[in-house]
C-alpha cells in the first residue's frame, strides 16, 4: 500500500516546505493510482480544489481516502469508487454532496466541520457503521439516517443540532457523541 502526505520527495526545494510540485505529484499517483488502496492528502493546502478532484480520480481502487481539510470543490470523482470502505471529507469546502450517495461500500465517513445541510444523501450507504457530523452546523433533521441499520457510531458534538435524535435512527446504535443534542431518556 502507499501513502502520501507531504512526501519530500515531491516538494519543490526552492519552494515553501508545503508547498508541493503539483505536476510531479500527479505524475506518481498517476503510476501508483491502480494499485494503490488508501491516500491520505489531508491538510494538502497547496493543492488546489480542481487539482484534487482530478488526482483523486486516477485512483478508482482505493479502499481508504482521507481529503480532509483540503480544498477540494468537486467530489464527483468519486463516484466509481467501488471498494471505498473509508471517506474522509472533514473541513472540506464543498456544496453538493450527493456524489456520496454511490458509495456503497462505505462504512466509515466523516464529514465534521464541513458545509453539509441535508443528511438525505447519505440514506444510500447501507453498509455505514460509523458516521462523523460533529460541527456540522448547517444540519437540522437526522430523521433521513434512518434506513442505516448498521450504523453503530454517530457523532454530532458540537454540531448545533437542536432535534431530539430519536430511538429509530437506528436500533443497533450504540455509541453517541453528542454534546450539544437532546438524548430520549
Amino acid at each position: 500500500e502507499l501513502m502520501l502526505k507531504r512526501v519530500p520527495s515531491i516538494t519543490r526545494p526552492s519552494r515553501n516546505k508545503n508547498e508541493i510540485d503539483t505536476a510531479n505529484f500527479s505524475h506518481i499517483i498517476g503510476l501508483a493510482g491502480p494499485i494503490q488502496r488508501l491516500l491520505d492528502i489531508s491538510k494538502l493546502s497547496a493543492l488546489d480544489g480542481s487539482r484534487v478532484g482530478e488526482i483523486i480520480g486516477q485512483c478508482v481502487g482505493l479502499m481508504h481516502l482521507n481529503l480532509g481539510y483540503t480544498p477540494i470543490e468537486d467530489i464527483s470523482p468519486i463516484c466509481g469508487f467501488s471498494v471505498l470502505q473509508t471517506l474522509s471529507l472533514a473541513g472540506c469546502p464543498l456544496s453538493d454532496y450527493t456524489p456520496i450517495s454511490s458509495l456503497e461500500s462505505l462504512h466509515v465517513l466523516s464529514l465534521r466541520a464541513s458545509n453539509i445541510s441535508s443528511t438525505d444523501p447519505l440514506k444510500w450507504l447501507l453498509r455505514l457503521r460509523s458516521l462523523d457530523l460533529g460541527q456540522c452546523s448547517k444540519i437540522d433533521d437526522i430523521m433521513a439516517l434512518q434506513p442505516l441499520t448498521r450504523l453503530e457510531e454517530l457523532s454530532l458534538d458540537s454540531s448545533g443540532f437542536v432535534d431530539v435524535v430519536d430511538e429509530a435512527v437506528s436500533e443497533t446504535l450504540e455509541v453517541i457523541s453528542c454534546v450539544t443534542c437532546i438524548l430520549p431518556l
